[in-house]
């Protein structure tokens, strides 16, 4: 099962064709603001009752809780999209016993501050919830799950 809200169609789409190719039944839930504003949908027209699209405007919230009703206890969804839809899609899973993987936009509120990781060279971005502002200006290290790169190289201490 897919889940995406708003740009996050666009990492569902290649898992959507991977099952597609694979012969994996499948089934997907779309919402975005407004219909105009959500992107593929042409693409996935070809898949027909598969995909069920959910604009904001004119349907309210999804309704994942309806979406997985018909779903057998530890099918996996996988689902990409802001923060809240997948706060409220974990509740909803969790609820009938289904897996969920998930593809966020940024950082959860709190990273752990495992992977933090010395940077020998280059400048790194950070995007994580961890380090000090006095740690991110000093760019000696970062949290290697999420943060990016302002250079055109970064060395890391591996």
């Amino acid at each position: 099962m897919f889940v995406a809200g708003g740009i996050g169609i666009t990492p569902i789409l290649p898992m959507i064709e991977d099952a597609e190719r694979r012969a994996k039944p499948w089934k997907l839930l779309y919402g975005g603001r407004t219909r105009s504003s959500m992107a593929f949908l042409s693409h996935l027209e070809r898949h027909g009752d598969k995909v069920l699209v959910s604009p904001q405007d004119t349907d309210g919230l999804l309704d994942l809780e309806a979406f997985h009703g018909s779903a057998d206890p530890g099918t996996t969804v996988l689902a990409c999209g802001p923060a809240p839809l997948l706060d409220a899609l974990a509740t909803a899973c969790s609820a009938v016993d289904l897996t969920l993987q998930t593809e966020r936009f940024s950082a959860p509120t709190q990273l752990c501050g495992t992977c933090e990781t010395p940077v020998l060279d280059g400048r790194p971005e950070h995007r994580d919830t961890v380090l000090t502002d006095d740690e991110r200006e000093r760019g000696d290290t970062r949290m290697i799950c999420v943060s990016q790169c302002t250079s055109d190289r970064l060395v890391l201490d591996l």
